[in-house]
């Protein structure tokens, strides 16, 4: 029964959160995300991500979702198709959560100015001012 409740209250304060930002209903929807984020940020760190994606905040998405990766949160497979993370599909952090280069590695928590800086000292920089260069003319 109190796991029923559990789940009934996380996802009405996505679906909340979610429905009022698409109002323009902000302090509603920061409220029910606010109340998402005091109830579940310790087994719902996937769902906090869904919130922020949907508002298209991009780097609170990813360190919600670096979150629920070390959480081992259950619904991650579904991130490439998830539409309350739409906005995040062509971001290249996407990749960073699936990819496993040892203990420690926490790509998915640096803004996208971090991020572009991180693939300059991997020597990929001429791929990432491309990434840029494309993101800019659309």
């Amino acid at each position: 029964m109190a796991a029923q409740k559990d789940t009934a209250d996380w996802a009405r304060f996505l679906i909340v959160s979610c429905a009022r930002w698409g109002q323009k209903r902000i302090p509603e929807s920061d409220a029910a995300l606010a109340e998402l984020i005091a109830t579940t940020s310790e087994t719902g760190a996937y769902q906090i991500a869904e919130a922020y994606g949907y508002r298209n905040d991009k780097d609170h998405a990813f360190e919600w979702l670096e979150r629920a990766r070390r959480q081992r949160d259950a619904g991650l497979p579904g991130l490439r198709t998830d539409t309350l993370l739409a906005n995040l599909h062509d971001d290249p952090r996407v990749g960073c959560i699936f990819a496993h280069d040892g203990p420690g590695r926490r790509p998915i928590e640096m803004s996208e100015r971090n991020f572009f800086a991180e693939l300059k000292r991997r020597n990929v920089y001429k791929v990432a001012v491309a990434y840029r260069e494309l993101r800019a003319r659309t």
